[in-house]
């Protein structure tokens, strides 16, 4: 069978993109390797209501929790820093119910999705899959982290976990992230709420035992159940190359398009779906390969001066031992978050981090450590890394 588009990754850059592909009236097949659509959940499940708007999926009451109300960073030593996260418009929500949603999209628009099918090769225009061959016009690669693993690509990746649990000290609307540079290099630990007594708490960071990590993290905040618990590779190194090589597209994890602060990609991920759908759409139309070749400037014109000071800002916090994360924790000021525009924006963050942080304070406290780069990021310069 012939298809206008192959789509290996049933996660939301994948579906998004075969949304994109059959409403433009092209055939499109989704192959997803798990068992089903939404799993496993390993995200920790933020997104901004702007952000949800932009990705277009509808029937909200099926995936999208409560709004976030309050944060809190803590430091090493035991110092914190709240936020009043109303402003920011996140909610918190489960990536099994938005993928799912998604999925019902692309299907009503005509694509056709398969779970426990998976990619093993793709060449001279057929997609050999462990269904059956499928020629196609073009193959789009949203396997994820995966994708990059396979290629050796490994300097930005990190390990994690994540469990949902069940605790009293879980409250609705409360985000909690947790900076030391011993046990989480690299990255940080987070519980994120998603009702009252139940949520998400996971910790992520470089060459760490992770599992190990996150129970450490779960005795110290007390009683508790789990009812599951997921590991899985993060990206936080940025885009990775071209996203377009002849007829083979990426889109989502597997073109490095999540966060290079906290690996989130709900957003940036799914628009590089849209993105890639619209142009293989064009593709299809016209046979031109400037068509595929939009794909990457449209994505770089909107993600990639923020990517490039994020990617910026984790050169920075990665290089604090912890004593300067408690001296940075505890001359912030969350009052500073607001943007130069007065608008804060969850999506676009790292000029607001080192705002909040304060120039004069972080320069001094790291003056040794990549001062230049603090003074990019918080003018918001947009060169190349």
């Amino acid at each position: 069978m012939r298809y206008d588009a192959v789509v290996a990754g049933g996660s939301i850059a994948g579906l998004l993109c075969a949304r994109e592909i059959a409403r433009r009236g092209h055939s499109v097949l989704v192959l997803e390797k798990g068992h089903e659509i939404g799993t496993p959940d390993h995200c920790g499940g933020l997104v901004s209501e702007r952000g949800l708007d932009k990705l277009g999926i509808g029937r909200r009451e099926q995936y999208s929790g409560g709004p976030v109300r309050t944060a809190a960073v803590h430091s090493p030593g035991g110092r914190r820093l709240d936020i009043d996260a109303a402003p920011y418009r996140v909610i918190e929500l489960s990536r099994r119910g938005l993928d799912r949603q998604a999925a019902a999209e692309a299907q009503d628009a005509g694509a056709h999705i398969r779970t426990r099918a998976e990619l093993r090769k793709f060449e001279g225009g057929v997609a050999r899959t462990s269904i059956g061959e499928f020629s196609c016009g073009v193959l789009v690669d949203a396997t994820g982290v995966a994708s990059l693993v396979m290629k050796k690509i490994r300097s930005g990746v990190l390990v994690s976990a994540q469990a949902e649990v069940l605790a009293g000290w879980m409250r609705a609307g409360t985000v909690d992230v947790y900076l030391d540079a011993d046990r989480y290099p690299g990255f940080f630990a987070w519980s994120i709420a998603s009702e009252d007594g139940r949520g998400k708490v996971g910790v992520a960071g470089l060459g760490i035992d992770a599992a190990r990590a996150l129970t450490r993290l779960l005795e110290s905040r007390g009683p508790y159940s789990e009812l599951r618990r997921i590991s899985a590779p993060i990206w936080v190194g940025g885009p990775v190359g071209d996203f377009v090589c002849g007829r083979t597209v990426l889109a989502g994890d597997a073109a490095g398009q999540s966060k290079p602060t906290t690996a989130g990609g709900i957003l940036s991920c799914g628009m590089g779906g849209i993105m890639a759908g619209r142009a293989v759409s064009d593709h299809a139309e016209t046979g031109s390969e400037e068509a595929l070749g939009s794909y990457q400037e449209s994505w770089e014109a909107e993600f990639g001066p923020e990517f490039r000071r994020q990617i910026r800002l984790r050169r920075m916090l990665g290089s604090l031992d912890n004593g300067t994360i408690d001296g940075l924790i505890g001359a912030a000021r969350p009052d500073r978050l607001v943007g130069a525009a007065g608008r804060p924006d969850f999506d676009i963050h790292a000029a607001s981090i080192v705002r909040a942080l304060g120039l004069r304070g972080a320069a001094s406290l790291a003056r040794r450590i990549l001062p230049a780069e603090i003074a990019r990021i918080a003018s918001g310069a947009a060169d190349k890394v």
